[in-house]
């Protein structure tokens, strides 16, 4: 799917290690990869729905800088830290 993805839209990339690096190294180096103004990090097994994207989005919209979730019970709950100035 993200492979798919990024063949038509250039925002979005796929990295792919040549074995398991561990997830620290997979999102720094998505991180280090990154270009633009934001930043989405989501793991490859979709643990984290990607329908729950928009809630995050919304946040961003309001002047979040930082938005991330977190999974409670799971359920998916949206937090955000102070807006810009």
């Amino acid at each position: 799917m993200v492979r798919a993805l990024s063949l038509t839209d250039a925002r979005i990339k796929l990295i792919r290690f040549s074995r398991n690096y561990g997830q620290e190294a997979a999102v720094q180096a998505g991180i280090l990869r990154a270009s633009g103004r934001w930043i989405i990090q989501m793991d490859g097994d979709l643990q984290n729905p990607p329908e729950e994207l928009g809630k995050l989005l919304e946040k961003r919209d309001e002047g979040f800088e930082i938005v991330y979730g977190v999974r409670r019970k799971r359920k998916t709950h949206c937090t955000a830290s102070s807006p810009r100035d």
